[in-house]
């Protein structure tokens, strides 16, 4: 059985990802900051089929621990701070999370767990108001905000 581990599931896109693993037949797992804990709404339905752990995107210590762990197959980022309004009055917080725990996440994988897959989320935002309704590559980030 696969493990995949789901940073930011109890959002809407961690539920539907979470349904789409467990119908695959993975283990799944989900970290939940304890701080910023956007409640379980989203996977209320699936809460007893995934196994859910503390941690956060700030405390690589809480990461090194959930990946050493359960040494997953797959691990999924889809953590961070989308809320604009936050971004703007807290940009510092937002650059350390949605940036700085990358690197975090990526450290640590490299470090104690190299054969496990990741997987970035990101948003369109950060090419800003694309002259074009195609982006690839080549495009360059002009992002309007944090």
């Amino acid at each position: 059985m696969k493990t995949a581990l789901i940073l930011g599931i109890t959002g809407q896109d961690g539920s539907y990802l979470s349904e789409l693993l467990l119908n695959k037949g993975y283990q799944v797992i989900g970290m939940v900051s304890p701080k910023n804990d956007i409640g379980d709404g989203n996977i209320s339905h699936l809460k007893e089929k995934v196994i859910l752990e503390p941690g956060d995107l700030l405390d690589d210590e809480s990461l090194k621990k959930l990946i050493n762990k359960y040494k997953p197959d797959e691990i999924y980022n889809l953590a961070g701070i989308t809320f604009i309004p936050t971004s703007w009055q807290r940009p510092e917080l937002t650059y350390d999370v949605n940036a700085m725990g990358v690197l975090r996440i990526l450290q640590v994988i490299r470090d104690h767990s190299p054969k496990s897959k990741y997987f970035q989320a990101s948003s369109a935002k950060m090419f800003g108001s694309p002259d074009s309704a195609c982006i690839d590559e080549s495009f360059h980030f002009k992002p309007q905000d944090p």
